[in-house]
């Protein structure tokens, strides 16, 4: 007799019509007496293709009238993925309800055969409260309620089926926090929303596993929940898992499971959302937010994948090699990436990061491309190549994803993004000094990828010079004229 295998469900639901419950979920399986032998949680391969390609292998029914739905089980695409089932299924279903069940709205939640426990599923509860407006009166923001009369009124609508491309809200779901000091973990986080804010990213999602209690005492973290720009969500629906037969948690076990489990918290919505972690920033040649990358990244120029791979570059600090050494600004690729001056100069890369304007000195301005720091990526201005890609995706339409990629639903395409129009660079050693043991495909970082930095070097000199004139004029003419090699 095999050990037990335990089936993890989550659901959520959304109206179509009055009579519609549309639903989605994810799944994942999980042998409780096997330990983490990868980055990923290890998964139970054999038992999903024993399981879930039977009939009514996951059934919802209605207590109250008997009647019963199957639920689609879907693993990643393409079906040539040999690794498609390592990674979270994807749960779905129309439901037409009765009028008694669609007032009351509860289903149990049914797998067979051979499971032996079924779970209920209260649809009006099963989605995300609404995030904070500080612009609307000061009241207590109402949670969904039960349906009254005959209609699914009290449920949530499925926002994408009636909003436009145009009026997507843009997300950033961030790698979770573990247990990194509380501070630091802020700081870089505050870097990161202010850059990407300028690609039009007002909502992040940051999944904690370790430390909760920290991070939700720092002021900061309070005050961005308050504004309606960060959601905090605690991870503790699974137990912790190991690395290998120690007792040190294993910092990335649930790491594709948070990823899946915040496109599924926003998959009513319509909505954009991008994957990446806090030492990650999307550098784009075009002006504009996630809506404008994919538009301009689409191989096939439709303008309409459900998700785009980006490819991921290593950034290096070559502006504090600078600093340190009191280079020129034309010192040679090999000059900049000398691992020793690399070494020498992290630790004002890491104060840079860590301790804002306390780091940045006359000395580092005169290093810096613009004569001015908004931001610690301006001190960045080579790369290498990179294996690995990160996703920006239309939310409802993922299937499934992982770190690096993320999966359409079957009759939706990905593609992928010419580094020359977009990437993300990776500042590896933004806290600690991590160097890889060679490097590859160097360039140096175009200035017209540096549309962001700019926009911050005119708003701070706009407040230096007491208004924002002479830096509104500026982001005109960088808007039009701007120019770099490829």
């Amino acid at each position: 007799m095999g050990s037990p295998v335990l089936l993890h469900i989550w659901l959520t639901a959304c109206s179509e019509d009055n009579d519609k419950l549309v639903v989605s979920g994810m799944l994942f399986m999980a042998d409780p007496a096997k330990t983490v032998e990868t980055t990923q949680m290890e998964q139970v391969e054999p038992a999903k293709d024993k399981w879930a390609d039977k009939p009514d292998a996951l059934v919802l029914r209605s207590g109250h009238t008997g009647k019963r739905w199957p639920l689609d089980i879907t693993f990643a695409h393409p079906w040539t993925n040999s690794h498609r089932r390592r990674y979270t299924g994807r749960i779905s279903g129309t439901l037409t309800l009765e009028p008694l069940d669609a007032r009351l709205m509860e289903f149990q939640v049914l797998a067979g055969p051979r499971f032996h426990t079924f779970c209920t599923f209260h649809a009006a509860d099963s989605v995300s409260p609404p995030w904070p407006d500080p612009s609307a009166p000061e009241a207590p923001q109402p949670r969904p309620q039960l349906a009254t009369a005959m209609g699914l009124e009290g449920l949530r609508r499925c926002e994408w089926k009636e909003g436009k491309k145009k009026d997507r809200t843009s997300y950033m779901i961030i790698s979770p926090y573990f247990d990194m000091p509380a501070g630091e973990y802020v700081t870089l986080l505050e870097q990161h929303m202010r850059f990407h804010a300028h690609l039009g990213v007002r909502r992040y999602l940051v999944y904690v596993e370790g430390g909760a209690a920290a991070l939700a005492a720092e002021p900061r973290v309070q005050g961005m929940i308050a504004a309606g720009r960060l959601r905090v969500v605690v991870w503790e629906d699974l137990p912790h898992y190991f690395e290998g037969n120690s007792t040190t948690r294993h910092p990335y076990a649930s790491q594709s499971l948070t990823y899946n489990h915040a496109l599924l918290a926003l998959w009513h919505e319509n909505a954009l959302a991008a994957i990446a972690d806090v030492d990650e920033y999307l550098l784009t040649v075009k002006q504009g937010g996630l809506a404008d990358v994919m538009y301009e990244c689409d191989e096939k120029g439709s303008g309409s994948p459900a998700s785009l791979q980006v490819n991921r570059r290593v950034g290096f600090c070559t502006g504090c090699v600078q600093v340190i050494y009191n280079r020129e600004n034309d010192v040679s690729f090999h000059e900049k990436l000398d691992r020793p001056a690399l070494n020498k100069a992290h630790p004002l890369e890491r104060a840079l990061w860590l301790n804002g304007s306390a780091a940045i000195t006359d000395e580092v301005r005169q290093a810096a491309p613009f004569g001015i720091v908004p931001h610690p990526v301006a001190m960045y201005n080579v790369s290498t190549g990179d294996t690995e890609f990160k996703s920006i995706v239309v939310v409802h339409q993922i299937s499934t994803t992982n770190p690096h990629i993320a999966y359409p639903v079957e009759g939706k395409r990905g593609t992928g993004c010419s580094s020359r129009k977009a990437y993300w660079l990776h500042i590896r050693s933004q806290v600690a000094m991590r160097l890889r043991s060679s490097f590859t495909d160097v360039r140096d970082v175009r200035a017209d990828v540096m549309w962001v930095v700019r926009e911050m070097e005119d708003a701070a000199k706009g407040e230096q010079d007491g208004g924002s004139k002479k830096g509104e004029d500026r982001r005109l003419r960088v808007g039009t004229s701007r120019v770099g090699r490829a």
